[in-house]
């Protein structure tokens, strides 16, 4: 972004050097303007649309056979297991800080 001012900058400047009225640049900055006014918003809006259609669907745990087997995922999360990788103990950040009666 700052490369493009820069570049603009020079621009104007060499066209003022070279005998432009500051008031035709000007002109010329408001026609831009008005031709871009609102493609920043246009971008903005595509953006969030197409991030809205790129969404995947939340899966919801469904059971693996007419039985009602459900995912080991799923039955983890229901007893509280948070290291799924082999530990049935508690995270060590989501220890409770009062100790059991």
């Amino acid at each position: 972004m700052y490369l493009s001012q820069a570049r603009a900058n020079a621009q104007l400047i060499k066209a003022l050097e070279d005998g432009g009225s500051l008031a035709t640049e000007k002109k010329q900055v408001e026609e831009w303007l008005k031709d871009f006014a609102d493609a920043e918003v246009n971008l903005v809006r595509l953006t969030f649309e197409l991030k809205e259609e790129l969404k995947t669907h939340v899966h919801v745990p469904a059971p693996l056979s007419p039985r009602g087997h459900r995912p080991v995922e799923t039955l983890a999360d229901e007893v509280g297991v948070t290291d799924q990788s082999g530990s049935y103990l508690p995270a060590g950040g989501t220890l409770p800080t009062e100790k059991p009666e």
